[in-house]
């Protein structure tokens, strides 16, 4: 016989996943250039991350200028939430001077 108590086995939930504000400005970003460089924007757009697995975002904004692009993913954090949950991650492309390579300046 244990000497600890009988422990009732229940069947835990899985936590809902979320994605971090990187992979939800990468979405933004790939789906800012698609609409840039073709006119048009997947919805949703799928980005491939680090370990191979290819999750989908739902656009939540796109907008276009004369050489720019604007797209936006609301962030879901799943069930383990940070402040960032719920925020619109927005990125903005457009063409450099040529030999600039690419710029990346932060938002605010």
């Amino acid at each position: 016989m244990s000497q600890f108590p009988q422990q009732k086995k229940t069947k835990e939930r899985k936590l809902r996943r979320g994605w971090t504000t990187g992979a939800c400005a990468a979405a933004a970003t790939k789906a800012a250039l698609e609409l840039l460089l073709t006119g048009r924007a997947s919805d949703p757009v799928t980005i491939t991350l680090p370990n191979g697995s290819k999750p989908t975002f739902k656009l939540a904004f796109k907008d276009t200028g004369e050489s720019w692009a604007r797209a936006g993913i609301i962030k879901d954090a799943g069930d383990d939430p940070d402040v960032t949950n719920g925020a619109l991650i927005i990125s903005t492309v457009r063409p450099g001077l040529t030999g600039s390579g690419l710029v990346f300046k932060a938002g605010h």
